[in-house]
């Protein structure tokens, strides 16, 4: 899994066991595993640099500078490319509902597309930022979340708060759940908007992290 699409979230990893039906969907396997994974990874069983963890803001880490103007000009002249999106009619942004995904996504894509991570409902600042963007071309605003009453109601939000923009929802649809099987657990009582997501998609929530890592990039 690692070789082929690189380093993931914890949760990605559980979620592809969930749907070839190893280990059950619950908040109790969950944690089991994440407790069995971290043993792992302590014990060397596992290698640590296979995972994303994109829960936690984190500063730059890497060294700043070159070892001087001979490694500048070779690293300029290995990262050059030209902007696919110059003189293009359309602005392509994704909008993902969690930064890790968010970065697994940017690593396996090697597309320089402007993204973000929402991290829940889009706050004005944003809104407004992308709205200003649409005054010099026209984004359109692919966006992924979860499968539940949240989720679905955070494309909603993006969608009415910016209707003179493009925004579709790429993931995670209920075509792409019943297309790869995905395993849903119950929603949450406590979400206001469960009542209308259980009317129509019924008592089957599912998360992003479940949809296969080639789907999710390709």
């Amino acid at each position: 899994m690692f070789k082929t699409y690189g380093r993931m979230t914890v949760r990605q990893v559980y979620y592809q066991l969930v749907s070839q039906h190893i280990i059950e969907n619950s908040l109790k396997s969950y944690k089991a595993f994440d407790s069995l994974l971290t043993r792992c990874r302590e014990d060397g069983l596992i290698d640590p640099g296979n995972f994303i963890d994109g829960s936690r803001p984190q500063e730059n880490f890497e060294r700043y500078g070159f070892a001087g103007l001979n490694d500048y000009l070779r690293t300029f002249k290995e990262n050059y490319r030209r902007d696919p999106l110059e003189g293009q009619q359309y602005q392509v942004e994704l909008w993902i509902e969690k930064d890790a995904l968010r970065r697994f996504i940017m690593e396996n894509l090697d597309l320089p597309i402007p993204n973000l991570a929402t991290r829940g409902y889009s706050p004005y600042t944003l809104l407004y930022e992308a709205a200003t963007r649409a005054e010099e071309c026209l984004p359109v605003i692919l966006q992924l979340g979860d499968h539940d009453p949240s989720g679905v109601d955070l494309f909603r939000n993006i969608r009415d708060r910016l209707p003179q923009i493009i925004v579709e929802r790429v993931a995670l649809t209920p075509e792409q759940v019943a297309e790869h099987g995905l395993q849903p657990i119950p929603t949450k009582p406590g979400d206001t908007r469960q009542r209308g997501f259980v009317a129509q998609h019924g008592d089957a929530a599912v998360e992003l992290d479940a949809l296969p890592p080639d789907a999710l990039i390709g």
